[in-house]
């Protein structure tokens, strides 16, 4: 690993992740074996106009479309097979729910009920034909390289050892954003986005149940946040689920702000919330954004720049 590569630099520094996770209120992987590109759904073999149409309709449902594939078997692009889908939804209403299924062409999926999915809400299984409901957790190890190369360096081997113990279960997806904590995952059901995951950590999350966050990921420096959350409410929600060790994403967290805590929070302007939890748990916190006082690369293909941080104290 290059020592000026973007996540190696993030990594010395032992910046948090929280309030990272790109915002969706629920995910869909689809399989693509073969090159991905830059941007996945159009560059791939999957064709440029399905795949920009199957990114836009998720994207205007309010949800994420990830390409996926076996790890170490890019295989033949263009055969005709059937294609393994996983829909993740529901975590916003504390039921995280896995579908999986193999569709015999990508386009079905543009027959998914969008509107049920935006609201966030799980569909019934007889709207999904091909489709049913995994108790098993399910990984997606970002490796898609023409991003960044630290998604290549950190993401292929991990993938690749995983999936020798998790057979179905460790897929390479593409861009999840925040490579510079590469390797960079999503778990679903869950929909928790982490960060700087090795080959422990990842044991620890397929070993837990589908629904929780394990113990060993909660950690300032793993967990970038819940994706249905806003990045805020990410910041606040894995504070308090480390502070609580609060696994099980169905143990809803509240978050209550404090007037002015709309706009998000600024450099060197603190926003305030009441937060609550199960079992009566309760606290006062306050999300500033920091400086990282060193330059460093956000992406490999950067220059060293400045950036900012979420950090969280608690206050009486």
């Amino acid at each position: 690993m290059l020592s000026d590569a973007c996540s190696a630099q993030w990594d010395r520094g032992g910046i948090p992740a929280w309030g990272t996770a790109a915002r969706a209120e629920f995910w869909l992987a689809v399989e693509q074996p073969g090159p991905w590109g830059h941007d996945a759904f159009a560059s791939s073999h999957l064709g440029p106009d399905l795949g920009k149409n199957i990114e836009a309709v998720v994207a205007s449902a309010g949800g994420r479309a990830l390409l996926i594939r076996r790890p170490g078997r890019a295989g033949d692009a263009r055969v005709r097979r059937p294609r393994q889908v996983f829909l993740a939804c529901g975590a916003g209403i504390g039921r995280p729910t896995l579908l999986a299924g193999r569709l015999h062409e990508p386009s079905d999926v543009l027959e998914l009920p969008w509107d049920v999915l935006g609201s966030g809400g799980v569909p019934d299984e007889t709207s999904l034909p091909g489709l049913t409901r995994s108790p098993e957790s399910v990984a997606l190890i970002c490796t898609n390289a023409k991003r960044d190369v630290c998604c290549a360096l950190r993401g292929l081997p991990l993938a690749a050892n995983l999936a020798r113990r998790y057979p179905n279960r460790v897929w390479e997806c593409s861009h999840t954003g925040g490579h510079r904590f590469a390797p960079t995952g999503v778990l679903l059901p869950t929909g928790a986005t982490l960060g700087r995951l090795d080959a422990a950590l990842a044991d620890a999350a397929l070993g837990s149940p589908s629904h929780d966050i394990a113990t060993e990921l909660l950690d300032r420096r793993v967990l970038r946040g819940l994706a249905h959350l806003a990045p805020l409410d990410q910041t606040v929600d894995a504070y308090a689920r480390i502070r609580w060790d609060l696994a099980d994403i169905r143990e809803p967290v509240r978050i209550e702000w404090e007037p002015g805590a709309e706009g998000g929070a600024t450099q060197g302007r603190a926003r305030r919330a009441r937060v609550t939890g199960p079992a009566k748990h309760s606290l006062r916190v306050e999300v500033t954004a920091r400086t990282d006082p060193e330059p460093r690369r956000v992406s490999c293909e950067r220059d060293p720049s400045i950036s900012t941080y979420l950090d969280v104290t608690e206050v009486t």
